[in-house]
């Protein structure tokens, strides 16, 4: 498939929602190796959700090329598909471990403070899927804004125990919001 077809197909899939897991233009890009890394992370447009697989395949196999894209552009791209998840297995859970996402994001460091700070009222559900993560989710009822929470932590260097009441972690967020952040 021309590489041309192949972003087609990972911005379709990124807009459809689609975990890099079980997209099958983001696993062929990645099958192709690091040599198509820079035209992948060339095709890094669009500042949303639409351009998210296109990004992380880059990522996955060329850290040079991934490194080629503007840290405004990404932070924008992985905010977006934050924003906009349906199922959050893309980025793990905050209080056990994190996937490739949400490590991207924490790369970014100051960058994305501002920008995961606005999904800090974003209380929508966050659900997962999976035996064993459905056992965590329905323990902890994370949402959109404690995967933010969360995400601040580790990236202003405050990473505490996660409590599994969302009125604590509410009250934490507001601490957090009150406090100077780097």
């Amino acid at each position: 498939m021309p590489v041309a077809e192949l972003v087609r197909r990972l911005e379709a899939d990124s807009a459809k929602v689609i975990e890099p897991f079980n997209s099958l233009g983001y696993r062929e890009a990645v099958s192709r190796g690091s040599a198509l890394g820079p035209e992948l992370a060339a095709a890094v447009k669009a500042a949303n959700r639409s351009s998210f697989l296109t990004l992380m395949a880059p990522r996955k196999v060329s850290k040079e090329a991934y490194g080629t894209v503007d840290d405004k552009l990404k932070v924008a791209i992985l905010v977006d598909a934050l924003r906009t998840s349906k199922y959050f297995n893309t980025w793990g859970l905050p209080h056990l471990y994190w996937e490739d996402a949400a490590k991207a994001v924490i790369e970014l460091g100051d960058s994305a403070v501002e920008p995961l700070k606005g999904l800090l009222q974003d209380t929508r559900e966050a659900p997962v899927w999976g035996s064993e993560e459905v056992m965590e989710y329905q323990q902890y009822k994370y949402r959109v804004n404690d995967y933010a929470w969360a995400l601040l932590r580790e990236i202003t260097g405050r990473k505490t125990e996660i409590p599994t009441d969302p009125a604590t972690r509410n009250k934490m967020m507001t601490d957090l919001g009150n406090e100077p952040l780097k």
